[in-house]
């Protein structure tokens, strides 16, 4: 079986293929029905970009991509997220230290 992957992208390159021939032999009909599956198979392609060097020291984040309307979306990295969040809670559930008060007497 073929990675999912490589099924939409190898439909997506026929399907535009097919788009571009038929407007070579003007079938509009067959331009507009292709126009549709290069579109909906065109939002599952996802492009990611690597991060400016302002961005490397960032942690959880391991690039970024440009969504279907335009807008940039970071990328997350999953196991550093995990583990931040993890530790964070484990800090958090440790009972808080306090210094001992120093008594002081009243001569």
């Amino acid at each position: 079986m073929w990675p999912r992957s490589l099924v939409i992208t190898s439909i997506f390159r026929a399907a535009h293929t097919i788009k571009g021939s038929s407007g070579l032999f003007s079938l509009d009909h067959v331009v507009a029905s292709t126009h549709v599956v290069d579109t909906l198979l065109g939002e599952f392609q996802t492009v990611i970009k690597p991060l400016d060097e302002v961005f490397n020291q960032v942690k959880c984040i391991s690039g970024s991509t440009i969504l279907g309307s335009g807008e940039v979306a970071l990328i997350l990295d999953v196991p550093p997220l995990v583990h931040e969040a993890l530790a964070g809670a484990a800090a958090a559930s440790r009972p808080q230290r306090t210094a001992p008060h120093a008594e002081t007497e009243k001569v």
